[in-house]
């Protein structure tokens, strides 16, 4: 049952849970398993409501678990929060309850009332390492940098070989702006000590491979290699490198050696129809990505691929019917109608597209994508006034479609109506806080309207992502405005200095240089503006400012 599940076959599995059940009738795990069964399958009534007396009655936590899961993947979390409350009162002493309640209420917007939870589940179980992971991002959200390094700072302390904590480290200090060779070098230094730890290794690989650092990237990839000989990611990133590095026979070979481990691992066979497909080799990328999608049916990056690659190749017909027979297979599944919509979307036409998403909302359990792909179809068959009373129905009967309401925001916010936009990027923002470009935008909107708040919007942006360039060109004007020519200044040149070949960005500062009475450095962005040529697509403007520095 539990293989069947996972391979994506649940009507398989609930026979199988069925079987065991009837076997051990009194087996609360067995009968938890077959409504999570039902639940995938798409019966969702029945699968909650036996899951919620299930839960009622039993006294263990598992059941309870597992509804609460269930409830917070589909974001019903009033339903979610009973449950686990419910644990909580079977079981006061439950750490791991107290963290799922901090789960839950950190997707309802209480960060306070989440912080409390994963606080108390520590005081249970100090050792919670779930625990401290999830008060470390509420501390990043609510900008307490330095309280999340330390807590991952004070489990590595206790216990130098948890090389989870090294890795959350890593990550939260490039989330705060740390150089990236210090975070590089200080996880280079853990292999050393951990040289048996395959994730240190993978972090490793994966931050030089970030910073472009393809050649010490590869090395690190073989010597975890010359380590772990038969480790399957180990092996993947070794081959991702060797491709990066231009080596494309060495890492088919390499991919060839996972599934000579293992086959059956589709995602291999989608990595080497991407490597043939990049060598020219069509015939042999058509073929490793339908193997892909021969062992795993539902595998949807592997059908979005084969259907490009036959789009690209003018066989829109195949593309269609591969999509379709998706839909044949699993009507209840969004995955057969985001295809057709996307194949309709590669050949432009987007009415078609639209109408693959409507019915995909028609028959789908769970819409998933759907619609904010039947508002981007909209939007690209220009049809603005159709796409905005979809996005306002949809959002009034769904509010926590936090994709769509910044979608929504971005089709305002180009329509030049800066308070309806302001409004739809504020409900994103409550929904996902850590999405810098809702921040981004909604200082921007802010900004637009003369409103305070957007420096500090902007500067929220900033250190969600410190390293693009963006969000300080949005705090630069954001500073401008709010009669801070210096920072402003600054804010602009990290901008430029990250993104030297974006024309905006140095036009925009030059402007700001102008009204902050920098003529020198006006004049100096503004000459490199002008030797750009055609490069520059504010040309003549730049040519018009330049006449009067």
């Amino acid at each position: 049952g539990e293989a069947s599940l996972q391979m994506g076959k649940p009507a398989a599995a609930e026979t199988y849970y069925a079987k065991a059940s009837a076997a051990a009738p009194d087996d609360q795990r067995t009968r938890t398993a077959l409504a999570m069964a039902q639940l995938a399958k798409g019966d969702v009534g029945p699968a909650f409501a036996q899951l919620e007396s299930l839960a009622n009655n039993s006294k263990d936590g598992y059941a309870d678990a597992a509804l609460v899961s269930a409830r917070l993947e589909r974001r019903d979390l009033e339903p979610a929060l009973a449950a686990v409350d419910n644990m909580i009162r079977k079981n006061p002493g439950n750490a791991g309850a107290y963290r799922l309640r901090g789960q839950v209420l950190t997707a309802k917007g209480d960060l306070s009332a989440a912080r409390q939870a994963f606080e108390k589940a520590l005081s249970i179980e100090p050792r919670l390492f779930s625990a401290v992971v999830a008060l470390a991002d509420l501390d990043l959200r609510q900008d307490k940098a330095a309280d999340a390094k330390a807590r991952y700072a004070d489990v590595i302390k206790a216990d130098p070989a948890n090389y989870e904590a090294i890795i959350r480290l890593a990550e939260a200090r490039l989330k705060t702006g740390e150089p990236p060779k210090d975070v590089v070098a200080t996880v280079a230094e853990a292999v050393k000590t951990l040289p048996q730890s395959s994730p240190l290794r993978l972090k490793l690989i994966e931050l030089l491979s970030g910073q472009r650092q393809i050649k010490p990237a590869l090395a690190a990839a073989q010597e975890a290699s010359a380590a772990f000989p038969s480790d399957i990611q180990v092996l993947d990133a070794l081959g991702r490198m060797l491709l990066a590095d231009g080596n494309s026979q060495q890492a088919l070979a390499t991919f060839r050696r996972i599934l000579a481990i293992d086959s059956n691992l589709p995602g291999i066979h989608v990595r080497m129809a991407d490597v043939h497909r990049a060598d020219g080799n069509l015939s042999a990328a058509v073929a490793s990505f339908r193997r892909a999608i021969e062992i795993d049916p539902k595998q949807r990056e592997a059908r979005v691929a084969l259907v490009e690659l036959l789009v690209e190749q003018k066989r829109s017909k195949e593309a269609l019917e591969i999509a379709r027979d998706l839909q044949r297979r699993d009507p209840a599944s969004p995955a057969g109608y985001l295809l057709e919509g996307a194949v309709h979307r590669k050949l432009l036409n987007h009415v078609a597209s639209a109408a693959a998403y409507r019915l995909g909302m028609k028959n789908a359990t769970d819409p998933a994508d759907l619609p904010l792909n039947l508002f981007v179809a909209l939007l690209a068959s220009k049809n603005w006034k159709q796409a905005e009373a979809f996005a306002l129905d949809w959002l009034g009967k769904h509010p926590g479609d936090g994709a769509l309401a910044y979608n929504l925001g971005e089709g305002y916010m180009m329509n030049k109506e800066f308070g309806a936009a302001e409004q739809y990027f504020s409900k994103a923002a409550a929904i996902r806080p850590d999405h810098m470009p809702t921040l981004n935008n909604l200082a921007w909107v802010t900004l637009k309207q003369g409103k305070p708040g957007a420096v500090q919007l902007a500067q929220q942006a900033v250190r969600l992502a410190p390293n693009q360039p963006v969000p300080f060109d949005t705090l630069a004007a954001a500073l401008m405005a709010d009669k801070q020519p210096g920072p402003a200044i600054e804010a602009q040149q990290k901008a430029v200095g990250m993104a030297p070949g974006n024309p905006l960005f140095r036009l925009n500062l030059a402007k700001i240089a102008l009204q902050a009475g920098d003529k020198a450095l006006a004049k100096a962005e503004l000459e490199r503006l002008v030797a750009m040529g055609s490069r520059n697509p504010f040309q003549q403007e730049a040519m018009q400012l330049l006449k009067g520095v």
